[in-house]
């Protein structure tokens, strides 16, 4: 049977959209399957379609549940001609879907009308709502760094946050478009019977293109913005960011990703505040980052560099980062993330001749128990030396969490 028919057709248009769902699953497990795309899509461009079988196939041994790589097997079976083959890989992709795109996508499956032939690609909307609970060792951090040494050890505290997130992924031409937003707000209450009220909240739109030779091109512009409430005291800032982030695909396991961005970020600045700690201006920014897929497990490095132009001169600064991570997929369901960053932080202009050192790290544990329910356990902390005394503190945080999507 034709690809060309209309029966045929229908089939494409169904795979193409499915392709746009992204079922919520843990960071580490993305990062896998993105790259089995990744390299998918290079066998695709080069035409070699028995390769791009073979990689899925390959993957699909130990990822049952992808169903963007279900998607991609019966897409690259329809253009060998195994439409038989195609159809029942795309309906394992449907099982593995949300209820909503699966609606969207058998409504695409039924023939088409005479003459119409139409194959545009319907947008695909998703959101969830999460709850996490823990412990933070030092909520006031949250806040101002440089305000450490008036609270002495800090504020320890249980925290309970509940979340949401909604999103749309759209095709316009060959790029993929996505529009996110999401807001938390934490509730703290500390041993000193002192509360704390955090809300974040942040949004981005941004699109990809496809891959052309090795590079694929892609942008954002993210926005956010925080609120902290403490007994009276109120603490408040946004920023807006514009990213440029192409991707140069190496082969078939392996990538860079760059990054290069400029923004500007406001702060509360009230009169009678001192000039020289006014941290509201525009910054700067570029990075790089390698990433490898070595069996199950995806290692990635990079440096990054951050230059903030603040109106007061004590925040004026450079900093240099150099992440590392390392994700591992042990099974279905489970999966693992391992970060950590080393930074430095210089203040050029400070009248404190202030200069930072620091260290983060996190693990993220987290269970997938089917298509709409996932469980965290998320850990982390922060250390930072510096020459000003009252910069130098230690915070760590560990939560539970649990996501549904709908």
């Amino acid at each position: 049977m034709s690809l060309g028919t209309v029966r045929g057709g229908a089939w494409l248009v169904a795979i193409a959209l499915l392709g746009l769902a992204s079922t919520p699953v843990q960071a580490s497990d993305e990062t896998n399957r993105e790259l089995v795309r990744f390299a998918v899509s290079i066998h695709l461009e080069r035409g070699d379609l028995a390769a791009a079988a073979q990689a899925l196939r390959e993957h699909l041994k130990g990822d049952l549940e992808d169903p963007q790589a279900w998607r991609l097997y019966a897409l690259v079976l329809s253009r060998q001609g195994k439409l038989p083959e195609s159809k029942a890989a795309l309906a394992r992709a449907l099982a593995l879907a949300p209820e909503q795109e699966k609606a969207s996508v058998a409504s695409l499956l039924a023939p088409a009308a005479p003459g119409s032939g139409s194959k545009e690609q319907r947008a695909v909307s998703w959101f969830s709502m999460g709850l996490s609970g823990g412990y933070d060792t030092n909520v006031l951090l949250l806040t101002d760094a440089t305000q450490a040494g008036a609270t002495d050890a800090g504020q320890a505290s249980p925290a309970l946050a509940p979340s949401i997130r909604a999103g749309k992924t759209w095709k316009a031409g060959e790029d993929t478009w996505k529009l996110e937003g999401s807001s938390t707000f934490t509730w703290y209450s500390s041993a000193a019977a002192q509360t704390f009220d955090s809300l974040y909240s942040a949004a981005s739109i941004g699109a990809e293109g496809p891959v052309h030779g090795r590079w694929k091109s892609a942008w954002s512009v993210d926005a956010d913005l925080s609120f902290l409430n403490s007994n009276g005291f109120q603490f408040f800032n946004w920023g807006v960011l514009a990213y440029l982030r192409p991707v140069w695909v190496h082969d078939s396991v392996s990538e860079t990703r760059l990054k290069a961005g400029a923004g500007y970020r406001k702060f509360l600045f009230e009169a009678g505040d001192d000039p020289d700690n006014d941290r509201s201006g525009p910054s700067a920014s570029v990075g790089v980052q390698y990433r490898r897929k070595l069996g199950a497990w995806v290692l990635g490095a990079g440096l990054g560099w951050d230059k903030q132009f603040t109106r007061g001169d004590n925040y004026k600064s450079d900093a240099l980062g150099a992440p590392v991570s390392l994700d591992w997929a042990f099974s279905r369901s489970w999966s693992l993330q391992l970060r950590g960053e080393p930074s430095a932080t210089f203040y050029p202009k400070s009248k404190l001749g202030r200069s930072d050192r620091a260290l983060d790290v996190g693990l993220d544990l987290g269970w997938k128990s089917g298509p709409h329910w996932s469980y965290s356990l998320a850990y982390s902390g922060h250390r930072n030396t510096s020459t000003y005394e009252d910069a130098r503190y230690t915070k760590f945080q560990g939560m539970l969490g649990v996501t549904h999507a709908f």
